[in-house]
């Protein structure tokens, strides 16, 4: 494994398990080796998937690497990366409509930092649910202030074709 990311990073692993072949897991790296993330406490008796901070070998999980998520500086320049990755570009669009992108902004390493532990402290943004509150749309919001997923992105892409 390599050394550890810059503060405030947006970081992701690849998994796999018996229902999805491969996905990515997000976290926010914290400083100190630590990763706040949208997972299983560990030591809870029923696991139930919160925001929690843990170390970053329990993030890794097993996994020998992680990799680092990068965001354009302004708003344009995301919605050019979204569309690159999406097939239908009509989807995309009803998407965007859904989100506030007005709110794109870019934090700091600090104020991200921030943001992930005052989602950890108040379970401000509710349950857990795959296709719209998941590990990965904690972490973008905790960077630029919208909740989205690539993942779920391309598994809707590929139900809309």
């Amino acid at each position: 494994m390599r050394g550890l990311p810059a503060l405030g990073s947006v970081i992701y692993v690849y998994r796999k398990n018996l229902l999805f072949p491969s996905y990515c897991h997000y976290g926010v790296y914290t400083g100190n080796g630590k990763v706040v993330h949208f997972a299983p406490a560990e030591g809870i008796i029923i696991r139930k998937t919160r925001i929690h901070e843990t170390t970053m070998d329990d993030f890794l999980d097993g996994a020998k690497d992680f990799f680092v998520r990068h965001f354009p500086a302004n708003l344009e320049e995301f919605k050019l990366l979204i569309r690159a990755k999406e097939k239908n570009s009509s989807f995309v669009d009803a998407v965007w409509q859904g989100l506030e992108w007005q709110n794109y902004h870019i934090y700091t390493p600090e104020e991200t930092v921030q943001r992930a532990y005052a989602c950890a402290e108040s379970q401000t943004l509710g349950g857990y649910s795959l296709p719209s509150n998941n590990c990965e749309h904690f972490a973008i919001y905790c960077k630029t202030n919208l909740r989205y997923s690539d993942q779920v992105g391309r598994v809707l892409d590929l139900v809309f074709i």
